[in-house]
C-alpha cells in the first residue's frame, strides 16, 4: 500500500463491524464497497447489485493467491443484507474471511482496511469529515484517529 499521508489518515479501529456500519450509513447511496478474501460462504453474489468485477478505484489488493472479490453498492437494501452476513465472528480481523475491504465514492477511495485489518493498514481519506471520525471515537468504534 502506498503511503499517501497528505491524502489519508491512518486510524486504529476498536469495532470493525460498528465502524463499517457507521461509514455505510454516512455514505449510503453514494458509495461502493469491495470485499476480498475467502468469501464463498458469505454469499455476497446474492446481494442486489453485487459484481465480481473491479471498478476503479476498488481493485484487487492481492495478486497471489487469487482471492474472491466482490463489489457491492451501499444503499439501504444492501446495508440490510450485509449486516447479518458480516456480523459474525471470524469475518474480520486476524484470520478473518475478509482479507481486504474498501469503500469508494465517485472514483475516490475513502476507506481501506487491508491485511485482515492490520493496525498499519487501515486508513480513511482526508475527505472523510474529522467530525464524523471524532463521533466514531466517542462511540468507541475507533481507538485513535
Amino acid at each position: 500500500m502506498n503511503d499517501q499521508s497528505d491524502t489519508y489518515r491512518w486510524i486504529a479501529l476498536q469495532d470493525y463491524q460498528g465502524f463499517l456500519w457507521a461509514m455505510y450509513e454516512a455514505y449510503k447511496g453514494l458509495a461502493l464497497a469491495s470485499f476480498e478474501g475467502r468469501l464463498p460462504s458469505l454469499r455476497l453474489h446474492e446481494i442486489p447489485g453485487a459484481s465480481n468485477c473491479a471498478v476503479a478505484p476498488l481493485t484487487w489488493q492481492t495478486d497471489a493467491p487469487k482471492l474472491d472479490f466482490w463489489v457491492v453498492p451501499i444503499n439501504e437494501q444492501t446495508i440490510n443484507a450485509l449486516k447479518p452476513t458480516l456480523s459474525h465472528s471470524g469475518i474480520f480481523g486476524e484470520d478473518g474471511m475478509v482479507v481486504h475491504t474498501q469503500l469508494a465514492t465517485e472514483q475516490q477511495l475513502i476507506f481501506s482496511a487491508c491485511d485482515n485489518f492490520d493496525k498499519d493498514c487501515v486508513r480513511v481519506s482526508a475527505s472523510v469529515p474529522l467530525s464524523l471520525l471524532e463521533e466514531m471515537l466517542r462511540m468507541g468504534l475507533l481507538e485513535r484517529i
